[in-house]
């Protein structure tokens, strides 16, 4: 079994594309368009779950981003729990840092402090999940 995907310069295979997400993250979501970037995303969340493609995280991901970006954060935070939840996501750890970040400016101290105990832990971001914590008064 082989799928395309619609690429912005026509049809190419899974292994040249990222798919609809892709497309939807350089059109929208890099152009801080973010309110434009939610439809579309969504429609790839939907295309996704009826082709299962290794590239679910990554729409999931810029999803997320788009709604915290909006101050839409309890969507942000489903969407960024979704993927940290994934074992095999490159995002995994990305996800983790945008729900500390998503948690504190909802003003949720315990599930930011809890996000940020498990970020300290990475070392990318773990000058940063210090801060959080002593901010947070942990």
């Amino acid at each position: 079994l082989f799928f395309l995907f619609q690429a912005e310069d026509g049809i190419r295979g899974a292994q040249e594309s990222r798919g609809l997400g892709d497309v939807y993250k350089r059109q929208h979501y890099k152009g801080n368009r973010f309110e434009q970037a939610v439809a579309p995303f969504l429609k790839a969340v939907s295309l996704a779950q009826e082709v299962k493609t290794d590239y679910d995280d990554d729409v999931l991901y810029y999803l997320g981003l788009s709604y915290y970006q909006l101050k839409r954060y309890t969507d942000a935070e489903t969407q960024l729990k979704a993927v940290y939840a994934m074992k095999e996501s490159t995002f995994k750890v990305h996800a983790l840092y945008y729900l500390v970040r998503v948690t504190m400016d909802a003003g949720k101290k315990s599930e930011a402090l809890a996000y940020a105990n498990l970020l300290k832990g990475f070392s990318q971001y773990a000058t940063f999940a210090r801060e959080a914590i002593k901010t947070l008064g942990e």
